[in-house]
């Protein structure tokens, strides 16, 4: 150390700045061998200085003479420590533009808020400080930086050009670099040497007291100076530099030069660019000098920034000018709302005023009627969502879910809707989305990064699709679907899907998310508009159409119910989100981190196999608040929740994944803030998810991006595309007379002709190739249930109770399509004394000329024309076999048809959705329509179960049957009444909050038959209302407990 010594028997405590006595603790401590100051010197934070080179003590802290510090938070305050100890502070101080108060190394400051990077390399492939990509031929001398004129005496002044060198065999440039007074230039194959004001000079060099360092680093060499300028050049064609935030706004050159769709880079450009509002050049413009920068090409005008055709020039309107088609709102709070027309004409509207959920307010400059706010719906983990009210509920299915789609009332225009559906739930849950956006249909799958389908073709990103009515972009870990209505989705390519929309979609949009109405308690609104307090009631309830067949809602007896142990664990796994300071405080005060900290535990508890759940939730999280522009700390790390990224690519928890890519070359594009994600490396640019050098770079085409080296078919197959390295050439192609132009796997060719083409299958069936032959098969099933006694469950899900005791017609072939199996059951009931009701004694199932009955009672036997088998049989001409599994006989047929009965309360009739609309009977119409169930053999509706059941009995010759148990009409009407079975139905009765989630009609039904069957006795009556509380109880409805008084079954 400097200004020290050594010694053998130093004091143990030395002389410092901060107490130029030996401190009273140090007396009689005995010496230690050391270094010590020199006489007249005296420790100052590690360094022995002159006693007069001390600095100062400051609330009980010591700084340096001339040391700059922040004693208030957010840097309030900036003192300075000046000679004799004195400190001299600034209490109005503020940050500068483009620094930020934050904590770096520990010491509080003011830091530059980021970084930007400008490139050139190969032929002459620029990117900006912005972003923006463009290429630049010529073997001038081109200056890329350089500082401009400040008043701020902080700033150092550099200049930074690049000059081509050669052309063959390969692009070659020198560096030419001005830092302060110092030059610096790098030349091509020059490895360890540089020239400094034209002297060659060795490297590693320190410049100018330190204030630059020049070194190698691999293959490049470094210019690094102490003010956050960096410069990497590769020796040979590449160059990069890289500056602080701090220098925004401040620097000129062809890295702060970007030029926007129809203009090009001069050198020389006129000094006064052609505007609409002035086709002529001003009077004042002429004889001035030249200027480097971009200039419209030739045919087009600037027009508010924009270079566009002469045609499109807009409006002037009180002395400011607007473009064509815009909207402006000249008067204060939007009174009065104009257009800008063809030929300069502007039209207002002087009545106008904000539509509902609307607000006259500013923003980004523009005075405009804007959305109040936005709604939020999210869906996540094995089944986690919250409405746009804000109501969270859990529901786990494999089904196809509309999250939300707008109403009929909302403007087509902007109509859309968002379909959601599990995937997988082993290893991991994972869903896929469907978003429709009026006749575009983009489909985004799980483990597909920087690649959707649209329209069922595989298309990489960016994409701007409907003339810029939706962008489809990768953000970070992120894909983006957005449009310039409002609508914003974002997918984590996992089973995280957050949907946000404006205000003014408020009460306009149904769905799993809710209507946006601001209220939450009214979200588990089915689509009849009936409310449900059951979540899996409601989800069922908005599960896709198509979807409904296939899938499941609800768990059952395989819910996810994790013990304490599990949740504490998980509490540990997800307590990085909600430390006071954690790496994500500085955003808890705008996103609370609560909520994402309990859906986390919630979800990693439920899924302790899967040991990447708690990195999707906090993930998450980081992603929001760095949407909103808030900084976050690092968080990952190599053990925990690591983010593997492709080749020539790295980690960075600030990505560029929009300016950074091979589409942003040839299109400037506004990009969203810095998302955590991979990040190209240095010469490389994002090409549909690859990484590649920038003289690879794949095409951009009429808003899509295509692959360098990919191959794409366009215009129904009448083009053929070949995209390479940023040239996209096409020549007519045409399918053979054996094939047809389609799409297979998201791909579009010449495909052979499927056998399926034009081969027409039932509603219900999707036609397969077997063989190179087309087949129609089923593309689900539905059951039928007669259980206990006995209660009924039709094909379309309907249940209800009906005990009469004749036969019944369960199902039967309609007719309506002759070329189906034709078959019927019939069921005969019987009274089982000592019981509530009636019970199956025996079915009969009539088939391609056979007749086979099953017998309660007649354990693994039935009936077959009349003869009596043990099982199994087999009917091997008409390939019916009849069989036992466990202690059910099943018979099954080939055409679809499947029974099951266990000879004592329980039968099953399957059928496979070809006979989708072609049946009849108790079992329903099997259309997917439960309303028109109840159907006579005539083709009227009825609601009477009885009368119903009724008319689908079948001529028998024991005429004792019955179909109602005995009732005077005047004791049924008594059991009916409020005091009785009405009670179900009164509006302001115990049971409101359930009867509009749990059909009535089964129960009122159910209650009438006992009374009936056991003369009206108290025990029958509270015994009915008891089944219908606990059935309530069980899809979580209210049910008052007022109901055991006023039916007088307290006891």
């Amino acid at each position: 150390m400097e200004n020290s010594h050594y010694e053998v028997c130093a004091t143990g405590c030395s002389q410092t700045c901060n107490g130029l006595t030996q401190p009273e603790a140090c007396k009689d401590t005995p010496c230690v061998e050391g270094c010590v100051c020199d006489e007249g010197f005296v420790l100052s934070n590690g360094e022995c200085v002159a006693i007069e080179r001390c600095g100062c003590s400051y609330e009980g802290r010591y700084y340096q003479l001339g040391q700059k510090f922040f004693p208030q938070d957010k840097c309030k305050q900036r003192c300075v420590c000046k000679e004799n100890g004195r400190v001299q502070c600034d209490d109005a101080f503020t940050c500068k533009a483009n620094e930020k108060c934050q904590v770096l190394d520990g010491v509080q400051g003011c830091f530059p808020e980021g970084k930007a990077v400008c490139s050139v390399s190969g032929f002459g492939l620029y990117q900006s400080f912005d972003g923006r990509s463009f290429a630049v031929e010529g073997d001038c001398e081109y200056r890329m930086a350089e500082t401009v004129e400040d008043e701020d005496e902080d700033i150092s002044f550099f200049s930074l050009a690049v000059k081509q060198q050669s052309s063959e065999p390969a692009f070659t440039r020198r560096v030419i670099i001005q830092i302060e007074d110092t030059e610096i230039t790098l030349l091509p194959g020059s490895i360890w040497e540089v020239q400094v004001d034209n002297v060659k000079t060795n490297l590693p060099a320190t410049l100018d007291e330190g204030l630059i360092e020049v070194y190698q680093s691999g293959v490049n060499i470094i210019v690094e100076t102490n003010f956050g300028l960096k410069l990497t050049y590769d020796t040979v064609s590449m160059v990069k530099i890289e500056i602080l935030s701090t220098f925004k706004n401040i620097v000129k050159g062809l890295c702060a030069t970007t030029c926007k769709a129809n203009s090009h880079y001069e050198i020389c450009a006129t000094g006064c660019l052609q505007t609409c509002r002035g086709l002529t050049e001003p009077k004042n413009c002429k004889g001035t000098p030249c200027v480097e920068g971009c200039t419209c090409d030739k045919g087009f005008v600037l027009s508010d920034g924009e270079c566009v055709a002469a045609q499109q020039c807009g409006c002037v309107y009180k002395g400011l000018y607007y473009q064509l088609g815009q909207d402006f709102f000249p008067q204060d709070n939007c009174k009065q709302r104009c257009t800008c027309k063809e030929n300069g004409k502007v039209q207002c509207d002087d009545g106008f005023t904000c539509k509902s959920n609307e607000k006259c307010q500013f923003l980004d400059g523009v005075q405009g009627c804007f959305p109040e706010g936005k709604g939020v719906c999210t869906v996540l983990g094995f089944g986690i969502y919250q409405s746009f009210d804000g109501r969270s509920f859990t529901v786990e299915g494999d089904c196809e879910y509309r999250m939300v789609e707008t109403t009929q009332n909302q403007n087509q225009k902007n109509s859309f809707n968002v379909l959601v559906k599990q995937q997988s739930s082993e290893p991991v849950f994972t869903r896929r989305v469907e978003v429709q956006i009026g006749e575009t249909k983009i489909t985004l799958l799980p483990g597909h990064i920087w690649e959707v389908q649209v329209d069922k073709v595989k298309t990489s990103l960016p994409a701007t699709l409907n003339e810029g009515l939706v962008q489809v972009y990768q953000s970070g870990v992120n894909i983006i679907v957005k449009t310039n209505f409002g609508l914003k989705l974002a997918y984590d390519t996992v089973s995280m899907v957050r949907i946000e929309i404006p205000s003014n979609f408020k009460n306009a949009v149904k769905g799993v998310c809710g209507d946006y109405n601001g209220n939450s308690e009214d979200d588990f609104r089915l689509p009849g508009g009936i409310q449900t307090t059951s979540a899996e009631y409601f989800a069922e309830g908005w599960v896709s159409p198509s979807d409904k067949q296939m899938c499941h809602t609800g768990c059952g007896s395989k819910c996810l119910d994790p013990g304490k142990d599990k949740q504490k664990e998980a509490e540990i796994d997800c307590r990085m989100l909600i430390p006071d300071k954690g790496p994500f405080s500085s955003c808890y005060l705008k996103i609370p981190p609560q909520k994402f900290f309990e859906q986390c535990v919630k979800d990693v508890a439920a899924q302790p196999n899967d040991k990447t759940v708690h990195c999707q939730h906090i993930q998450r999280y980081v992603a929001i608040c760095q949407e909103n522009g808030i900084l976050i700390n690092i968080w990952r790390n190599n053990t925990f929740c690591p983010l593997q990224c492709s080749g020539n690519s790295h980690y960075e928890l600030c990505t560029d994944t929009c300016g950074s890519s091979c589409a942003s070359l040839t299109k400037l594009q506004k990009c969203p803030p810095c998302q955590e994600g991979c990040q190209c490396d240095d010469g490389f640019a994002f090409d549909g998810g690859e990484c590649k050098p920038l003289q690879e770079c794949g095409c951009a085409v009429k808003g899509k991006f295509y692959k360098s080296g990919q191959t794409i078919v366009m215009e129904k197959c009448a083009e053929k595309c070949l995209c390479k390295a940023g040239v996209f050439s096409c020549q007519p192609m045409k399918c053979d007379a054996n094939q047809i132009c389609d799409s297979q796997d998201g791909v579009v060719g010449c495909y052979n002709r499927d056998p399926c083409t034009n081969f027409v299958c039932r509603e219900q069936e999707q036609c397969t190739v077997q063989n190179n032959r087309a087949m129609c098969v089923a593309k689900s099933k539905a059951s039928c249930i007669a259980k206990g006694d006995p209660h009924y469950k039709t094909f379309d899900g309907n249940h209800f109770s009906f005990q009469g005791t004749c036969s019944y017609t369960l199902v039967k072939t309609s007719g309506k399509d002759q070329t189906l199996t034709p078959f019927k059951i019939i069921n005969k009931n019987d009274f089982l004394k000592g019981t509530r009701g009636s019970y199956v004694r025996s079915a009969t199932i009539t088939v391609k000329e056979r007749e086979i009955t099953f017998i309660r009672g007649s354990r693994n036997r039935v009936t077959v024309d009349g003869t009596i088998l043990n099982l199994p049989v087999f009917l091997n001409s008409e390939k019916i076999s009849i069989t036992l599994s466990g202690a059910i006989g099943i018979l099954q047929t080939d055409f679809g048809l499947e029974v099951q009965y266990n000879w004592a309360d329980t039968f099953m009739v399957t059928l496979s959705s070809s006979y989708y609309n072609n049946v009849v009977g108790m079992c329903g119409t099997y259309n997917n329509v439960v309303e028109d169930d109840y159907i006579t053999p005539n083709g009227n509706g009825i609601t009477d179960i009885a009368e119903w059941a009724k008319s689908w009995s079948v001529p028998e010759s024991n005429s004792s049957c019955w179909h109602f148990p005995p009732c005077s009409d005047v004791n049924k009407l008594q059991y009916s009444g409020p005091t009785y079975c009405g009670l179900l139905f009164k509006e302001s009765g115990p049971f409101a909050q359930c009867r509009d989630v749990i059909t009535k009609r089964r129960f009122a039904d159910d209650c009438l038959f006992q009374m009936c069957l056991n003369d009206g006795t108290q025990k029958s009556f509270c015994t009915s209302l008891n089944h219908y509380a606990r059935a309530c109880a069980l899809v979580k409805a209210d049910v008052s407990p007022e109901w055991t008084t006023l039916a007088n079954c307290c006891k």
